[in-house]
């Protein structure tokens, strides 16, 4: 007697037909000798394929690592000190994984692409300066006024004084408040339209940490490091207490209610937004030793930068 797949199905439960029950009942092929025959060619083709791909896999790794190792060489090539390969190993991971920082930074700041599109431009800061006055403020841009933004930026750039990014962006806000209020009234900066100043300092912010990293010498860059460390530190420290925090209301006109907690991320710098084992790296390269060889350096370096493809 013969049975269709409706029948069978409904002689018995789901949970018996997966214990293979249906099997059993209407008898099985018990030809083991030749299932296991075919099992074992089986295995042996699945071992074949899979230590084919490790060697494929390992071979992949070892021609990026030698492609690594190749661009760390030339990248320190002639260096005569461990400073010296300290700071061009550093630039060169600070090229490599900017732009993933400058995606991560405005994924978290929530910035519009126009904004991102303009951050490492030179005249970026002259750009934001005169949008916000002229399109959101109805402020004409007279050769007096360009003047002052033109040499705002450029001393805020040069930063002479060691100046936070925080700080030095705090400077761009005051000039747009008092502008504002000299020519509508006073407290005429509070009207402004919050979106608009709030993309505008954040991409200032960005701005100023590219043109740090990409113009400025090791020296500057560690000042400007310790320093934006102790302001978050400060900040943090005093998540609770409005009247205690230094750095925000020594650089702002605002009179809006503010905490601390909400603003010590915008004190952070670029390299926060790095991948972890980036700033991992960058701390190993920052703790090598002055007094080793430069050639002991220059290996541990070579290494530490061909170790990053492991992750």
């Amino acid at each position: 007697m013969s049975y269709d797949i409706n029948e069978i199905n409904g002689m018995f439960t789901e949970d018996e037909r997966r214990a293979g029950i249906v099997g059993i009942y209407f008898g099985a092929d018990d030809n083991k000798e030749d299932d296991d025959g075919d099992d074992n060619n089986d295995d042996v083709e699945v071992d074949e394929a899979y230590e084919q791909q490790l060697k494929q896999e390992s071979e992949e790794r070892e021609r990026i690592r030698l492609g690594q190792e190749a661009i760390a060489v030339k990248a320190i090539a002639g260096a005569r000190s461990t400073v010296e390969i300290r700071q061009r190993m550093i630039r060169l991971l600070h090229k490599d994984h900017l732009e993933y920082a400058i995606s991560r930074y405005a994924l978290h700041e929530d910035l519009p692409t126009a904004y991102t599109a303009i951050c490492k431009e030179r005249n970026c800061l002259e750009i934001l300066i005169k949008g916000m006055l002229r399109k959101n403020c109805n402020i004409d841009l007279t050769t007096k006024i360009v003047g002052e933004i033109e040499n705002l930026c450029v001393n805020i750039r040069r930063n002479e004084s060691n100046q936070i990014v925080y700080t030095r962006v705090s400077k761009i806000q005051k000039y747009i408040h008092k502008k504002v209020n000299l020519a509508t009234g006073e407290n005429s900066h509070l009207k402004l339209p919050v979106r608009n100043m709030k993309n505008l300092l954040s991409t200032a912010r960005l701005h100023l940490s590219i043109i740090d990293l990409e113009t400025k010498d090791h020296e500057y860059l560690e000042k400007i490091r310790s320093l934006t460390a102790q302001a978050v530190e400060l900040e943090d420290s005093h998540s609770d207490d409005k009247v205690e925090s230094t750095i925000y209301w020594n650089n702002t006109l605002s009179s809006k209610s503010y905490y601390p907690k909400w603003r010590v991320r915008h004190l952070r710098h670029i390299e926060h937004y790095f991948k972890q084992d980036i700033r991992s790296a960058l701390t190993m390269l920052e703790s090598l030793n002055n007094d080793e060889p430069v050639t002991s350096s220059r290996e541990t370096a070579i290494r530490i930068y061909c170790d990053l493809i492991r992750t």
